[in-house]
């Protein structure tokens, strides 16, 4: 894996995307330290990197899963129940 500093990827961005491998990102560190990371990315990817790293997404799955456990979930059959009634309505 690569790590390049703030200033020298600065200074060869392009080359850096270019060389940028399906298996290695790019460790990107300021003053020593690990700041970000860049990764090679297909057009077809994008949606799950996004879900994947969206905050957003990562608090509505721990609230999902808290209600679960707290037995706080429609079964398929009582879900489609409750759509079809509000489409009635």
């Amino acid at each position: 894996m690569k790590t390049i500093g703030v200033r020298e990827l600065k200074n060869h961005v392009s080359e850096y995307l270019r060389s940028l491998s399906k298996d290695e990102p790019v460790v990107i560190t300021r003053n020593g330290k690990p700041v970000a990371a860049m990764i090679s990315l297909e057009p077809d990817e994008l949606e799950d990197f996004i879900l994947a790293h969206s905050p957003k997404v990562r608090k509505m799955v721990r609230k999902g899963i808290r209600e679960i456990e707290r037995g706080e979930y429609l079964t398929v059959d009582e879900l489609l129940a409750s759509t079809e009634m509000e489409l009635e309505d």
